[in-house]
C-alpha cells in the first residue's frame, strides 16, 4: 500500500480562550453558557451550521422529562431553561404541551415536543444573549498534549489548519473525540436503527415519524444481540447506518397508505445515540438509581420510569489521564441502562451545565488540573446556579 508523508507545520495560535467547547449539540451550549456566565471568555466550535445537534438537527425533537413523574421537576438550573424554551418553541395550542406525554404517568410529565427549526433560531439567541463566541463550520481535529495537559486545539477549517489555545476544554462532541485523539480509555457504543423525519399532506402539513427499534428497549436489544448494531465513530460506519437509515425511510414512505404525502424534512445529521464515551474517575450504574451521592452534580429523571431518579457524581465528567478536558452529554461515564437514561436532552444539559462550571471555577482560580477543585466548591457554585444537586 502507498504511503504519504506530510511535511510538520507550525500552526498560528489564532486566539486564545478560557474555554473551548467542541460540540454545539444541548451538553456544549448548556457548558458554555454556565462557563460564560461565570465571567469567562468562551468559544464554542460546531462543524455543523446549526445548534441543537440531535435534538434539532437529528430531529429527535423531544424534551423527556425532567420531573420524577410524581410532579416534582429534579433537573432544574440551565436545563430548566432550555426546557421552557423548547415549551414556547412548541405547538402550545395542540397536543404537545408542557405536561404531555405520559412515561408511567396517566397525568403527564414535564416534557415537550417542540419544533427542532424553530428551537436551532432560539439556541442561536439563547447563546447570543450569554456572550457565547461561536464558529462554525470547522472541526476540532488535535489537542496538543504536553504532560498530561491539553495546551491547544488544532481546528480543521475550509482556509486549512488553525489552532486556539485555552485554559479548559470541554468535549460535547456526542463522540469523545477530544477525548480519543488523547490516547485518554473511552468505550464505544451500539445503536439500533431509528429514523425521525416529517412529512407533509393535506391531511397533516407538519407530521413526525419515528420508524425502526424502539427506543426505550434498544440498547437491551443490542446487548441481546437481536437486531443488527452500528457504533458510527468510523466513516464507513457512519455510512452504513445513513444508508440504512435512507432505505428504511424509502421502503416506509413506498408503502400504499403513505402515497398522498411528501417528505418535508430529513435529518441533517446521523441519528446515532452513543457513538464512544470515556472511561471516567466514576461510572454511573443501573444500581446509582434512588442512591444519595456525596459529589453529586445535579439530578436527572429515568424518563422511563416515574420514581427513579440518579444523583449523578462528578467523576463521571473527567478522566485522571488528562488534566483540563471536561466530557459532557452522551461523552460522560455511564454504562448499560443508566447510560440510555444518560444520553437523553435534559441529561445533556445537566451534564453539560456541570462541565462548563468545572472549566469556568478552574479559569477563575487558576487551577491548571480539575483534581485540583474541590467538590464542595463546584456543588456550592451549582446550588448557586439554580441546580438542584440531591433528591433523597
Amino acid at each position: 500500500m502507498n504511503t504519504f508523508y506530510q511535511n510538520h507545520e507550525t500552526l498560528p495560535v489564532i486566539d486564545e480562550y478560557d474555554v473551548i467547547v467542541t460540540g454545539g449539540g444541548m451538553a456544549g451550549i448548556s457548558a458554555a453558557v454556565a462557563a460564560s456566565r461565570l465571567g469567562v471568555k468562551v468559544l464554542l466550535l460546531e462543524r455543523h451550521i446549526g445548534l441543537g445537534g440531535l435534538a434539532t438537527s437529528g430531529l429527535i425533537a423531544y424534551f423527556l422529562p425532567i420531573c420524577d413523574g410524581e410532579g416534582t421537576i429534579v433537573s432544574t438550573g440551565i436545563c430548566q431553561e432550555l426546557y421552557e424554551l423548547a415549551v414556547q418553541d412548541s405547538d402550545k395550542e395542540g397536543p404537545f404541551n408542557k405536561r404531555s406525554r405520559s412515561f408511567g404517568n396517566e397525568e403527564g410529565r414535564y416534557e415537550v415536543q417542540f419544533y427542532p427549526m424553530n428551537y436551532q433560531l432560539s439556541l442561536s439567541q439563547y447563546l447570543h444573549d450569554n456572550s457565547v463566541d461561536r464558529l462554525y463550520g470547522v472541526i476540532a481535529s488535535t489537542p496538543v498534549i504536553e504532560e498530561g495537559t491539553c495546551v491547544g486545539l488544532i481546528v480543521e477549517q475550509s482556509e486549512g489548519r488553525i489552532c486556539y489555545a485555552a485554559t479548559s476544554y470541554i468535549d460535547a462532541s456526542g463522540e469523545c473525540s477530544l477525548f480519543s485523539r488523547t490516547g485518554v480509555e473511552t468505550v464505544a457504543g451500539s445503536n439500533t436503527m431509528s429514523s425521525w423525519y416529517y412529512t407533509s399532506s393535506s391531511a397533516n402539513p407538519y407530521e413526525l415519524h419515528s420508524i425502526g427499534a424502539d427506543a426505550p428497549t434498544s440498547f437491551d436489544l443490542v446487548e441481546r444481540g437481536n437486531v443488527k448494531a452500528y457504533c458510527g465513530a468510523t466513516s464507513t460506519d457512519l455510512t452504513e447506518f445513513i444508508l440504512d437509515s435512507e432505505n428504511l425511510i424509502r421502503n416506509n414512505e413506498n408503502n400504499t397508505e403513505n402515497q398522498y404525502r411528501n417528505i418535508a424534512i430529513l435529518p441533517s445529521i446521523a441519528q446515532l445515540r452513543t457513538i464512544r464515551r470515556i472511561k471516567g474517575t466514576s461510572e454511573l450504574t443501573e444500581d446509582s438509581i434512588n442512591s444519595p451521592c456525596n459529589s453529586s452534580i445535579g439530578c436527572v429523571s429515568d424518563w422511563m420510569t416515574c420514581g427513579k431518579i440518579f444523583e449523578v457524581p462528578a467523576g463521571i465528567l473527567y478522566s485522571e489521564q488528562i488534566s483540563n478536558i471536561i466530557a459532557a452529554g452522551r461523552c460522560v461515564s455511564a454504562t448499560g441502562y443508566a447510560y440510555e437514561i444518560l444520553r437523553c436532552i435534559p441529561q445533556a444539559c445537566m451534564t453539560g451545565q456541570a462541565a462548563g462550571t468545572i472549566a469556568g471555577l478552574m479559569v477563575n482560580n487558576d487551577m491548571k488540573s480539575i483534581s485540583d477543585l474541590s467538590i464542595v466548591v463546584l456543588q456550592d457554585q451549582l446550588v448557586r446556579d439554580g441546580v438542584k444537586l440531591h433528591y433523597l
